[in-house]
């Protein structure tokens, strides 16, 4: 496909993904409707802060990593608004739970497109991602909370990223026994240090 054609296509299967999400989640994206295939980037996908959203070329024309970076970017695009500042501090909060959450939905988003992808070359690829310790300190938050996986990452998805820590804080300090709030307070300290820690770049990241 020429360059113009990749961009068409992948453009009209974003505003498919997006459509889904709307659904799932209840309220409209931030994408502002414009894609674009990059080369010479060391990320699979970015949302920038304009909104608009880029895929490497590689990714875009493969037919099962495509997806995958096409929901991970989209589920960006339903975070409050942040800026550059606040990415950078709060990396962990966004990426780890819009990366999460890319997994939790993925397969409920392309059911309604019409879309199957291979699962083993997913897993495969996500066994490897540099965000999957993000999504280590958070499951153990979400456990030790007590809300659904589903509940917690929504919550957090919906919730300003600068707000997110204090969010999960409270939760903590709301657990009934000392024993269990002093677990907490330990995990969080550990998740919190890992969360605002720059890993190595994959895809989502936002740049």
């Amino acid at each position: 496909m020429a360059d113009r054609e990749i961009e068409v296509t992948i453009t009209n299967e974003l505003h498919q993904v997006v459509a889904v999400l709307e659904k799932i989640l209840e309220r409209k994206s931030r994408w502002n409707g414009q894609l674009n295939i990059v080369q010479g980037v060391n990320y699979s996908g970015a949302k920038r802060y304009d909104c608009s959203i880029h895929v490497r070329e590689d990714i875009a024309l493969h037919a099962d990593y495509r997806w995958r970076t096409l929901i991970h970017e989209a589920l960006h695009s339903f975070s409050p608004a942040y800026n550059r500042f606040q990415y950078t501090l709060w990396k962990g909060w966004e990426e780890g739970v819009v990366e999460k959450l890319q997994r939790m939905l993925r397969h409920r988003v392309l059911d309604e497109i019409g879309i199957t992808v291979l699962d083993d070359t997913l897993e495969k690829l996500e066994a490897q991602h540099p965000f999957n310790g993000y999504i280590s300190v958070l499951d153990s938050l979400q456990v030790q909370v007590g809300l659904s996986s589903e509940h917690f990452y929504l919550l957090l998805l919906e919730t300003e990223l600068p707000k997110r820590a204090e969010l999960v804080r409270g939760l903590g300090e709301n657990l009934a026994d000392a024993p269990s709030k002093a677990k907490f307070t330990t995990s969080f300290l550990v998740a919190h240090s890992r969360l605002t820690r720059e890993e190595h770049r994959g895809s989502g990241s936002s740049d």
